[in-house]
């Protein structure tokens, strides 16, 4: 299967390389995460488009072509791109229009640490900064390393329930990389046990599993101190209820992700 993948992938960036000598392939990214990671490997020459990076990076003077959830197809097919980056959740149904255009599709879905460590790879040898990508890797790794030796020995864990949406209530599940982050800081997902990434499910099972503590990831619907039937739930009891929290740094698997994983175990553990 590995064989097979590289071939394709051989066979996907071949049309980039001319006489021998490669040349940098022009990029869209669709996906702030990505776009994060191509600046974090000095590889903005490369991007000739984006979407809307939401305040990160800073400063960035390149093309945008819409919004995560709606490009412009015209505006994407303009700037004659080789490759368009996209993720393959929501995205995926993108990846046929941008075919038609004539131009290279590339789905970067993480579902875990690794998979992000490899997703940084994957881009790093696709715009040539292969040797880069490595040394961002491998500090990363370091830094995870020092984590997992202070949650291992210093940390007690809880249990939390991840609310991306309150309607419908939608959640994290064990193929998302955000259970890998909570897992990463100590803390177990009450949904793990659900195989898809971001299921839908009822107010009944965040009940009947008493999380220790609510993340509200999203800015929108009632507090959970006022929902029918989770005045008894743990978290509510308690009052933890994590609010105010950098939604970005929480949802981008990119090149920031041990940050996430620190502004978790700050927000959680912060009484241990």
């Amino acid at each position: 299967m590995g064989i097979l993948k590289n071939l394709l992938f051989f066979l996907l960036i071949l049309p980039i390389y001319i006489s021998g000598e490669s040349k940098i392939p022009r990029i869209i990214s669709l996906v702030p995460s990505i776009t994060e990671i191509i600046y974090a490997i000095d590889g903005e020459n490369a991007l000739v488009g984006i979407v809307d990076t939401e305040g990160y990076p800073t400063d960035i003077d390149k093309t945008i072509v819409g919004r995560f959830s709606s490009p412009n197809f015209e505006r994407i097919y303009s700037l004659s791109p080789d490759i368009v980056f996209i993720e393959g959740v929501e995205q995926e149904r993108f990846r046929r229009p941008i075919e038609s255009l004539g131009v290279k599709v590339i789905t970067i879905q993480p579902e875990d640490i690794e998979g992000i460590f490899a997703a940084i790879s994957e881009i790093g040898n696709i715009i040539g900064k292969g040797e880069k990508a490595s040394i961002l890797i491998d500090s990363l790794w370091k830094e995870l390393e020092e984590i997992r030796r202070l949650v291992d020995t210093k940390i007690e864990r809880k249990t939390a329930f991840i609310e991306l949406s309150q309607n419908p209530l939608v959640t994290v599940g064990r193929k998302s990389f955000l259970n890998s982050l909570l897992e990463e800081a100590g803390i177990t997902n009450i949904t793990s046990d659900i195989e898809y990434a971001y299921p839908v499910i009822s107010q009944e099972l965040v009940i009947s599993r008493n999380p220790d503590v609510i993340i509200m990831a999203h800015k929108e619907g009632t507090d959970p101190l006022e929902r029918i039937g989770w005045s008894n739930i743990e978290a509510v009891k308690d009052g933890n209820i994590i609010r105010d929290i950098d939604l970005n740094l929480l949802l981008r698997p990119g090149p920031r992700v041990i940050d996430g994983i620190k502004m978790l175990i700050t927000a959680i553990h912060n009484d241990q």
